[in-house]
């Protein structure tokens, strides 16, 4: 298959194979697929193996060759001639972002998701935060642990210390990037939605005082409960339209349009802090949007400038004036043929 630069289109029926195609792709700037990490899900039935291997343009002239084989008995990962064992080699030579239907779980699911949100962009703009984040949550489950043994008072002194230390310098990265993505999002959510939608960052702790002094003070009330009940890890992010959770005011249509706003200003933002363009994978685009919804997006996606794959099951949904400006395939079968 030879996409496009920019605005891709994956016509076909429920079924052949579209979706398998942005799995494809995902698969090799993630290392694992959207559905999870059961590899035998995405592996054919009756067959060992899967693989997937491309082409990939860094943007600045230079070509790769990033090539993943999973299987029932291991697999491989190669980015250039060089075996990698880190998902994070595959992210950063191939930044992707993805928007499904089920995307909406970042308004009905718990705080987990909107912290990967932030942890995604963090991890290609600031090359310490990886590793910050690796480490508090390596400290954090050790403190945790310690919370549940009756010998282990002597050891939370020296993980509160690290655990602060760190999640002082996470919790300023994390705001340092809201502060920043706000106003992008402002923008973006105005321009496919015309509606106002504000964020905002909780710390997970009253930043006002030192994490570390907190963690002290609450020793006895968590070896109760067996677990840290403050710190980033507990953070969480709120959208808010006219001061109300987004998610109590927005349709399910203007969910959508909301959370590809949000994927759009994540873009942004990456090229604005460090000069990287996501590639922009978009499931089932035209579900629950009407005609001018999808019209418009896909104005928006044109004047990103970035490559873009987007699924539709039938050619009827997209308006022809982008057969112009956009590479069209038919998916049928797992087969797949440039119209």
């Amino acid at each position: 298959m030879i996409p496009a630069k920019g605005l891709n289109i994956l016509t076909g029926s429920n079924g052949s194979g579209k979706t398998s195609i942005l799995e494809g792709i995902y698969l090799l700037g993630r290392g694992r697929s959207f559905r999870g990490r059961i590899y035998k899900n995405i592996i054919t039935q009756g067959e060992d193996n899967c693989a997937v291997n491309a082409l990939v343009d860094n943007g600045i002239g230079a070509r790769l060759r990033i090539g993943i084989r999973r299987g029932k008995h291991g697999g491989c990962v190669k980015v250039g001639n060089k075996e990698v064992r880190q998902a994070s080699e595959l992210a950063r030579n191939l930044p992707l972002l993805f928007l499904s239907p089920d995307s909406q779980r970042l308004f009905t699911e718990g705080a987990k998701e909107r912290q990967r949100f932030l942890d995604w962009i963090l991890f290609h703009v600031e090359p310490t935060y990886f590793d910050i984040l690796y480490r508090y949550l390596r400290i954090l489950r050790q403190r945790n642990a310690a919370l549940r043994q009756v010998s282990g008072r002597a050891l939370l002194r020296a993980w509160n210390e690290e655990l602060g230390n760190l999640g002082e310098l996470l919790d300023k990265y994390r705001r340092k990037s809201v502060e920043v993505l706000s106003p992008i999002l402002y923008q973006c959510s105005k321009s496919v939605l015309e509606e106002e939608i504000l964020m905002e960052y909780s710390s997970g702790w009253d930043n006002k005082r030192p994490l570390v002094d907190v963690l002290h003070e609450r020793v006895e009330s968590d070896e109760r409960l067996g677990y840290t009940l403050q710190g980033p890890h507990r953070g969480d992010l709120r959208f808010l339209s006219q001061g109300f959770p987004a998610s109590q005011r927005l349709s399910r249509g203007e969910a959508k349009r909301f959370i590809f706003a949000l994927v759009l200003a994540q873009a942004q933002y990456l090229v604005d802090q460090a000069n990287i363009v996501p590639v922009i994978l978009i499931d089932e685009l035209t579900a629950e949007l009407d005609n001018q919804s999808i019209y418009d997006i896909f104005q928006t996606l044109m004047m990103f400038r970035t490559q873009v794959f987007v699924t539709a099951v039938s050619d009827k949904q997209i308006n022809k004036n982008m057969y112009h400006e956009a590479k069209m395939f038919h998916v049928e079968r797992g087969t797949v043929r440039t119209l």
